[in-house]
């Protein structure tokens, strides 16, 4: 072989080295991109699934009313920006449990709208299955979004600063 083909070759070896790695960093840089992305929109699904959980759990107590008019009229605006993307990125049991709690909460709301039209409270034992569903729904994002390990870390960084 003479010099030039040698010249070739290498440099051919050097821009496919130099494509591959370029492949993996952009491909790991996405990747992390996904993952803060995916986390920022669990931690969101989990405030608006604890505030279910929160108001469900309340409709057999004084403020039954209270209940009762922000389960009806909270939209769950979270879940609807953030179910495409996540039935991208989670598995599908995780998703289908998720789906099934808001599935559920329309559920619950065409109930409570027929309880108010009726005077004729909602059963106990059907507000313990909607209690059943949103914490499952709340456990699953609760655990996905690692909130705890958040609180850790902000909580470390607080006594180090």
């Amino acid at each position: 072989m003479n010099d030039f083909t040698i010249t070739i070759i290498a440099i051919l070896l050097s821009a496919l080295l130099s494509g591959i790695v370029v492949f993996i960093i952009s491909w790991r840089i996405r990747k992390n991109e996904i993952k803060t992305k995916t986390k920022g929109y669990l931690i969101l699904l989990t405030t608006e699934l604890n505030a279910h959980l929160f108001w469900i759990r309340n409709l057999y107590s004084k403020d039954h009313d209270i209940s009762a008019y922000y389960i009806l009229k909270k939209h769950d605006t979270e879940w609807n920006n953030t179910k495409y993307y996540l039935s991208e990125t989670l598995t599908n049991q995780q998703f289908f449990d998720i789906h099934d709690h808001y599935l559920d909460m329309e559920a619950l709301r065409e109930s409570l709208k027929l309880a108010e039209a009726t005077k004729v409270p909602l059963p106990e034992d059907l507000i313990q299955k909607h209690i059943l569903i949103a914490s499952k729904a709340y456990d699953i994002v609760y655990n996905l979004s690692k909130i705890k390990e958040l609180a850790k870390e902000n909580s470390t960084s607080d006594k180090e600063g």
